[in-house]
């Protein structure tokens, strides 16, 4: 037999690489729709659906954030796709995946107050945050720092379905707290 790898063992080997050019690729994604003129963001996720698709999008990019921040090959761990080793909520890896999903909503947010008619808003930020909580809290047995249980994880999802479904039939005040501070340092805005 030959020392020659397989392509799945090619793929496995670097699948912490794979993920964070998927992470990038998906955020240059992210950014080029929330670039978009209201309208055609409204004729093609009317209602709620634009708002539940914040969740959707960054349920991906936490997942893929949190392949590529997870270490494998040290001794004694699993390999790389064994669900039993994704890390959870509240582990330093989870923390990481927060954070910077978190950070890129904030930044899609600011993104879009500069794009003619396109807001930024504070429940928007709330969805994609949390997004990424939903695939830490997803409970799988023998993870670190995951729950046990699946309440956490349906409590998370039904808050947030519920706020993007209230973000979709009015604007409250909260939800345009960023977009005033920004305002207050620029001209432009939605």
């Amino acid at each position: 037999m030959s020392g020659r790898k397989g392509p799945l063992e090619v793929v496995l080997a670097n699948s912490r690489s794979i993920a964070a050019v998927l992470a990038v690729l998906w955020i240059a994604y992210l950014y080029r729709g929330s670039s978009f003129p209201p309208e055609v963001v409204a004729a093609r996720l009317p209602g709620p659906t634009g708002n539940w698709m914040h969740i959707a999008a960054h349920v991906i990019l936490a997942g893929l954030v949190l392949r590529a921040f997870t270490p494998w090959d040290e001794p004694g761990r699993k390999p790389p796709l064994a669900i039993g080793y994704w890390p959870g909520f509240s582990t330093r890896v989870g923390a990481a995946v927060l954070i910077l999903t978190s950070l890129h909503g904030l930044f899609d947010e600011v993104h879009q107050h500069f794009v003619p008619g396109r807001t930024c808003s504070v429940i928007d930020l709330g969805l994609d945050a949390a997004g990424a909580v939903l695939v830490l809290l997803f409970p799988i047995a023998g993870a670190p720092g995951r729950p046990l249980r699946v309440w956490p994880f349906l409590a998370v999802l039904a808050a947030a379905l519920l706020l993007g479904w209230i973000g979709s039939i009015s604007r409250p005040w909260p939800d345009r707290v960023l977009e005033e501070f920004l305002g207050s340092f620029t001209q432009t805005g939605g």
